[in-house]
């Protein structure tokens, strides 16, 4: 009778604790039914505990997953939607998920975070993927960028020049040599600077008229003191621009310096 009842009691015990829900159970089917309901900030907390529970576990790898569309879809919540691709890039078996949750993570810091560090540390890892074409030549230039934003001016022109060595459109060149000349700019290496936005009017005039070049260009002419070339390219630039007011004060601004400089005669007219 004893072991009668010692038996029934160890099936008993078994059963219970096969009727037993982890931790990560719960928090995932309150996941489940908030994205149901569409209670986004809800989902995705509940996602957030499975992963935090359980890192390792298949539930979540899902919960990561599930919880990367909501924070990039429906709640646009960059910081939790690195949080998710982190633990993807770590645990998912599918190289090509992998991939792509690791180009989309260096993404998310550079354009939604604006955290220029660690978008480059992830553009880097990004890259070993990507050895040459036109994703290689999209992501160099966004390291480019990521470096410039640092002042970290070297890196950035040497990102540019081995983009434009991939056989990329011409509006990917533009912008490419457009941030160069802006480099070039920044590095007070003004002759270069200049040489490449007269490139940049020349080879692509309509493009360098949107984007303002001839503007950059007068800048640089100013910083090199040589006034007469800033308003003659601000007065060629005058001629179809949207806001000719804005030139004139700064061709107003720019004579009157001229004729205040030492020894000045005025400008001619």
């Amino acid at each position: 009778m004893k072991l009668q009842i010692l038996l029934l009691l160890i099936s008993l015990s078994t059963s219970l604790f096969a009727c037993t829900w982890t931790p990560e159970d719960k928090y995932l089917k309150t996941a489940h039914e908030a994205a149901k309901a569409q209670k986004w900030n809800e989902a995705i907390e509940s996602f957030e505990k499975v992963v935090k529970v359980s890192p390792e576990s298949p539930e979540a790898l899902a919960s990561s997953q599930e919880g990367a569309k909501i924070a990039l879809v429906y709640t646009k919540d960059p910081v939790r939607l690195v949080t998710f691709l982190k633990h993807i890039i770590l645990y998912s078996k599918s190289e090509d998920e992998r991939v792509t949750s690791q180009r989309l993570l260096a993404e998310t810091y550079f354009e939604k975070i604006n955290d220029y560090k660690n978008a480059a540390i992830e553009l880097n890892k990004a890259l070993e993927f990507f050895k040459s074409g036109k994703e290689n030549g999209q992501l160099r230039l966004m390291l480019a960028k990521a470096y410039f934003f640092q002042n970290q001016f070297f890196q950035a022109r040497t990102e540019v020049d081995t983009a434009l060595k991939e056989d990329m459109d011409q509006e990917f060149v533009f912008k490419a040599l457009l941030l160069k000349a802006n480099i070039y700019f920044n590095e007070k290496r003004l002759d270069d600077a200049i040489n490449m936005y007269q490139k940049l009017a020349v080879e692509f005039p309509q493009k360098s008229k949107t984007e303002q070049v001839a503007l950059n260009l007068a800048v640089c002419y100013e910083e090199k003191e040589d006034l007469k070339k800033a308003i003659e390219t601000l007065e060629k630039m005058r001629v179809g621009y949207s806001m000719p007011e804005m030139i004139d004060l700064k061709i107003t601004r720019l004579r009157s310096r001229l004729e205040q400089a030492p020894g000045a005669k005025g400008l001619k007219k």
